[in-house]
Formats: C-alpha cells, structure tokens, sequence
C-alpha cells in the first residue's frame, strides 16, 4: 500500500502541471532545446504509466475531463499507452473542439486549433 502513496506522491507535481498546461511540446524547445516545466511533467507521468499504468488510468482520465484544452493533448497522448482504443476516442472527443493551442516542435511554435491537431493525431500524421 505504501508503494501507492509514493507513486502518487510523485506524480502529484506532474497532474497539476499538466491540468494548467498551456503550450504542447513533447521535446525541448528553442534554440538551446529547452524542455519545458509541462513537457517534463509528461514525461514523469510516462514513465510512471510504464511501471504501474493500471493504478494510474484514473489520474490520466481526470485530465481528459479537467484539463486546458493543451493539458488533455498531454492525457489523450498518455492514454496510447494505457488503452490505445479507450486513447482514440479521446482524440476522436478532441477533434470536435475548437480551442486553440500553442504547440512547439524544435524551434518552431505554432498556433492551432484543438480539433486541428487531434485530427492529424487520429489521421497519423504525427507522433509525438
């Protein structure tokens, strides 16, 4: 039971960055390819889904319902890993949202729609 509280414990910083989350960006950014504050919380939740993904289904189905519009990217992209069908809903939910969202790749930030980028998700087009 104790190894739950730890896990949560852990992941509590990491939920509250990414239920605020205001621009996506799953690698660094900028010229010196700085990882930002939201992108290093989706990876400590990555990386406690890998070891106990089960216990925290929960916290990522939250987000989908709670997060900014840029916070539930972060929760549809940690739900593939978790439940691909349960993941391409999510998208399919996102892809009827006309929030927009600043996304970085590298060094290039970039406004979109919501519905935009679940829609390339759902179609392939990229991956994070």
């Amino acid at each position: 039971m104790g190894g739950m509280t730890d896990t949560a414990d852990a992941i509590t910083p990491a939920l509250r960055e990414l239920v605020s989350a205001d621009t996506v960006a799953f690698g660094g950014v900028g010229l010196i390819s700085r990882v930002l504050p939201v992108t290093e919380a989706y990876r400590t939740l990555e990386t406690a889904i890998a070891r106990n993904g089960a216990a925290l289904r929960p916290h990522v189905e939250w987000l989908l319902a709670n997060a900014t519009p840029a916070g539930r990217v972060y929760a549809a992209s940690l739900m593939e890993s978790l439940d691909p069908v349960a993941a391409r809903a999510a998208w399919q939910s996102l892809a009827n949202e006309p929030a927009e969202i600043t996304t970085f790749v590298g060094c290039v930030m970039n406004k979109t729609s919501l519905s935009e980028y679940a829609g390339d998700r759902l179609s392939g087009l990229f991956a994070e």
